[in-house]
């Protein structure tokens, strides 16, 4: 029963990283596509390799470390909405 959980613990964590590398990648393509313009080819070229090298930085650690790294990403964006409001203003 213990490897049971254990195992149900270990595909949770694979999926929340392949989430989280799927939410960062889909959001810094987003990001290129709005400021560049560029199309589908180049949106799913900068989406995959955001993915994959996401994934890989994420690859070693627990979900606490997962979480922290989402966070800086999610603090990132933040002040780059606020930069970006700022700037409207000035």
């Amino acid at each position: 029963m213990f490897e049971r959980s254990f195992g149900t613990k270990k595909y949770f964590l694979i999926l929340f990283k392949v989430f989280s590398a799927l939410f960062v990648g889909i959001l810094i393509s987003l990001i290129g596509q709005a400021l560049m313009n560029y199309g589908y080819f180049s949106f799913m070229f900068l989406f995959l390799s955001v993915f994959f090298a996401f994934f890989t930085l994420v690859k070693k650690l627990k979900i606490l470390g997962v979480l922290l790294v989402d966070l800086l990403f999610i603090l990132i964006l933040v002040l780059m909405k606020v930069y970006i409001v700022m700037a409207d203003k000035g």
